[in-house]
């Protein structure tokens, strides 16, 4: 025990010299033998720790490995790549000594007793509890009121609609034709052919009677997200005083602009974010639920605001042209996933920033296919925790045991007569299914009474986020046909 405690010390000290710059400059061929120490190492401790210690290191550790892989295959610039591995490997460790500690700590008393099992029991319902209100809360100043007195042509500045397009056909037609009836006044419509390979320049071009201005675009330069240069070269066009960014999946009705740039205005907002209503006749029922629902759940249910990270959501934003001259324009995000995270707190630093739920008032919908979901999820769960694996590893933590658990809890409780446990692990379940039944109804304007019990559904996140990770440092992540991977997502903009 002693001999493979001390190996498995010196191993984890070895990992940590590796950054030193003298043997940094070695890494290629320091990794392999790190990794074969590392598991020869883990090895040696898993078999004489009990279970569930064993358990918890031979998970940390897969982490470890995953994070050492990085280094050779080397996707982000050499610089981050150092900052990055390095900060990912001592949470790791430290991580694992934790639970070593913990566990000589606790090695003479009842690790599992019913008072410490009541404890989990009465965090996990305060969490549930606490996700609740904050979606509860968030909600309820998401919503756009009514207007009583619009305001005059005269008074509402001049708005330039932006949309880039790449290979869209039905989705771009139908988009165009709604926006084209827009009641409002001030009205200029740019749609960017982002290279297509079909007929989208036709299409685009079929609108130039109704007003819709056609942006030829270019290969984005070195280090730029496609996306975000299509934004730019739209940026560089648009003469609005406001600018809306929309995707082609968007539906909106003839008031629904003017609606939130009276709201834009009264309120003093220098930026919008709308969340639309998804239709659902592209994606199967069942397959519905398991997706977008918890993608809403990560913007509306965490307490965001707290930590001056607003919600946000990429099909329909609508801003200041000055904040974005303020900000830098997308230069400067020009390789991240999300250019809209980081303008939105620009402006909830003045907290002239609203993030807004559609319903009945402002009709606004969106079509995504299960596919379009699917890759949107992968594209977005790995950059949002700024491409850390131990915050994956965390935040999968976390879902497991405040998802996985109370119905477990709750059946062994039942089982063994400890009623006051299934009683709060039975309230912290009901509370999950009226969570998702809730974010459901936002997110596809259905009844959820029955559609709740897809809660377990939000395991599914816990996949998705480890298979973004696996993507971005091992795979492919494609935006309409490019591949993404290779770009260094650690801007200052988003740290």
């Amino acid at each position: 025990m002693t001999l493979a405690l001390y190996a498995f010390v010196t191993v984890s000290m070895l990992e940590l010299g590796l950054y030193v710059p003298a043997i940094w400059r070695w890494r290629r061929f320091c990794v392999p033998v790190l990794i074969f120490l590392i598991a020869v190492v883990h090895g040696l401790v898993l078999s004489v720790l009990p279970p569930s210690v064993a358990a918890a290191i031979l998970l940390i550790g897969i982490y470890r490995f995953v994070n050492l892989s990085r280094i050779p295959v080397q996707r982000l610039e050499p610089h981050f790549l150092k900052q990055s591995t390095q900060r990912t490997a001592a949470w790791l460790i430290l991580s694992q000594f934790a639970v070593l500690w913990a566990w000589q700590v606790t090695d003479y008393l009842p690790i599992i007793s019913q008072e410490s099992v009541l404890i989990v029991a009465v965090l996990q319902l305060l969490a549930a509890a606490g996700l609740l209100f904050t979606t509860w809360e968030q909600l309820r100043k998401s919503k756009i009121p009514a207007a009583t007195a619009l305001l005059a042509d005269r008074d509402l500045p001049t708005v330039s609609v932006c949309i880039p397009a790449r290979d869209e056909t039905a989705d771009l037609n139908d988009c165009l034709n709604m926006l084209v009836a827009s009641n409002y006044p001030k009205l200029e419509i740019l749609v960017l052919d982002d290279l297509s390979h079909d007929n989208t320049p036709d299409i685009i071009k079929g609108f130039a009677h109704a007003g819709v201005r056609f942006v030829k675009g270019t290969e984005p330069p070195n280090g730029w997200l496609a996306k975000n240069w299509a934004y730019q070269q739209l940026f560089e066009q648009a003469n609005g005083e406001l600018i809306l960014f929309c995707g082609v999946d968007v539906r909106q009705q003839p008031p629904t602009l003017r609606l939130l740039v009276q709201h834009l205005l009264t309120e003093r907002k220098q930026m919008l974010c709308v969340t639309p209503v998804n239709k659902l006749s592209l994606t199967p029922k069942w397959k519905s639920k398991l997706i977008q629902p918890v993608r809403y759940a990560w913007e509306i249910s965490l307490p965001r605001y707290r930590f001056r990270r607003p919600p946000v959501l990429s099909t329909y934003w609508l801003v200041q042209r000055k904040l974005l001259e303020k900000a830098g324009s997308f230069a400067a995000v020009h390789q991240m996933v999300t250019p809209e995270s980081y303008f939105a707190r620009q402006a909830a630093k003045t907290h002239d920033y609203r993030f807004i739920c559609a319903d009945a008032t402002l009709e606004l919908t969106s079509e995504k296919s299960w596919q379009e979901q699917w890759q949107t999820s992968v594209r977005t769960r790995y950059p949002q925790l700024h491409r850390r694996a131990e915050l994956v590893l965390l935040v999968s933590l976390l879902q497991l045991m405040g998802i996985a658990m109370p119905p477990v809890l709750l059946l062994m409780a039942a089982l063994t007569g400890a009623w006051l446990i299934a009683l709060l692990s039975a309230a912290t379940v009901f509370l999950h299914g009226l969570l998702y039944g809730i974010l459901l109804r936002v997110t596809y304007s259905q009844k959820w009474r029955w559609s709740a019990s897809f809660w377990p559904a939000a395991l599914l996140d816990i996949y998705i986020r480890n298979y973004s990770l696996f993507a971005y440092e091992f795979g492919h992540v494609n935006w309409r046909g490019r591949d993404i991977t290779f770009l260094s997502l650690h801007s200052k903009a988003e740290r």
